[in-house]
């Protein structure tokens, strides 16, 4: 039987036994590869021999394979983007055998995958591609600066004036003079 090292009670490491239905590095280790690969939790499972509820247990108590899960998960969905992308755009090959026995081959573009990657990074791409006119930049600093000098205009009516106290000054600034 194979043994890892373990804390025990009060607080001391030692060697004990690993049990079929515990977690240890490896079976981690396995799990959050396969589910970068996946994206799929069942399947990871099944492919460390562990059940859902020592992982939804492991995952509440460990931070740290909690982070690792999450980064796995975004490994996996950034390659099932791939994927999916590389088959709205190059298609899938299909094979349809006629009923003379004549086989013909066609490309297939899944539609649907290819709106729904659109519809994701619409943003994206609108946010990356907006270019300003230099009209419109030189509108926005005018703004920009009114602003400034509305603010400068409040705060220097708010400062006491020579030989006067701040409460003073502050009247004056309420008023408007």
């Amino acid at each position: 039987m194979r043994r890892e090292l373990a804390v025990a009670g009060r607080g001391r490491a030692r060697m004990r036994p690993v049990r079929a239905h515990e977690w240890t590095a490896e079976k981690k280790r396995r799990f959050l590869e396969e589910l970068a690969s996946t994206c799929n939790v069942a399947a990871s499972l099944r492919a460390v021999k562990m059940g859902s509820g020592s992982l939804y247990t492991l995952q509440k108590r460990d931070a740290g394979f909690r982070a690792e899960w999450s980064a796995a998960l975004r490994e996996g969905y950034a390659k099932l983007e791939v994927m999916l992308l590389d088959r709205a755009l190059n298609g899938t090959v299909k094979t349809v055998t006629r009923a003379d026995g004549s086989v013909d081959k066609t490309h297939e573009y899944p539609n649907a995958i290819a709106l729904s990657l659109l519809k994701m990074h619409r943003e994206t791409a609108i946010e990356a591609d907006v270019e300003y006119h230099p009209e419109e930049i030189e509108a926005a600093r005018r703004r920009i600066m009114r602003k400034v000098k509305a603010v400068q205009k409040r705060l220097d009516a708010a400062a006491p004036a020579p030989g006067q106290d701040g409460e003073e000054a502050g009247k004056r600034a309420e008023i408007g003079v």
